[in-house]
């Protein structure tokens, strides 16, 4: 668990906002995970889930001391975990 508490919603808000933004979308800065996610969700691979936890960790520092899995739900959203509260993000709004 992450040093910081937050309400489980506004974890989930940080996650369905960086699962939204386009890599790159921020001048400056690769944050944003529409992409990486996308590509796991056409073609869901252990690698490629793992990349896709360590851009979300690496984008939105909480996360790094967090224990976080995903697993694909359907083409358009997955089950993520994170410190086993589990929540389904979409790619869509």
């Amino acid at each position: 668990m992450s040093n910081i508490e937050l309400p489980w919603s506004e974890v989930i808000g940080m996650i369905n906002h960086w699962a939204r933004t386009p890599e790159n979308g921020y001048l400056g800065s690769d944050y944003g995970g529409s992409v990486i996610l996308k590509k796991y969700l056409n073609e869901p691979q252990a690698e490629l889930a793992i990349n896709l936890i360590a851009k979300l960790q690496k984008d939105v520092p909480y996360f790094q001391s967090c224990a976080v899995s995903v697993k694909p739900q359907t083409e358009n959203s997955l089950i993520i975990t994170v410190d086993n509260e589990a929540a389904v993000v979409s790619t869509v709004a």
